[in-house]
C-alpha cells in the first residue's frame, strides 16, 4: 500500500494544483504535479511528474456517488484506489470544497 503527502500550491476547488508524493515499494518516490479543473459534471486533470510539464489529461466525472476517473489505473482497477481521485477529494477537504 504506497504512502504519501499531499501539498496545496492552488487552493481554489474550481482551480486547483496539488503536489502529490507518494512512496511505493516498487517505484520507491514519485512526485506528480496535479492541476485540477472544475466543470458542470466534474474535473479536467493534468498530471505530471515534477520538472515535467507534458503529462497527461484525464477527466474525473463526480455526478455519481462513485467517482470515475479515465487514468489507465482506474479503467484497469477500482476507481477507489485512483490517484486522481484520492488526491482530489483529500486536496478538496483541505481547502473546504466538495468531496
Amino acid at each position: 500500500m504506497p504512502t504519501g503527502s499531499i501539498r496545496i500550491l492552488k487552493a481554489d476547488p474550481q482551480d486547483l494544483c496539488l503536489v502529490v508524493t507518494a512512496h511505493t515499494k516498487t517505484v520507491g518516490k514519485v512526485v506528480r504535479i496535479c492541476h485540477f479543473i472544475r466543470d458542470p459534471n466534474g474535473y479536467h486533470v493534468h498530471s505530471s511528474y515534477e520538472g515535467d510539464d507534458s503529462g497527461n489529461d484525464y477527466y474525473i466525472n463526480t455526478t455519481r456517488e462513485l467517482w470515475t476517473c479515465s487514468c489507465p489505473d482506474a479503467l484497469r482497477r477500482n476507481p477507489n484506489s485512483c490517484k486522481h481521485i484520492l488526491a482530489l477529494k483529500t486536496g478538496l477537504s483541505k481547502v473546504g470544497g466538495e468531496s
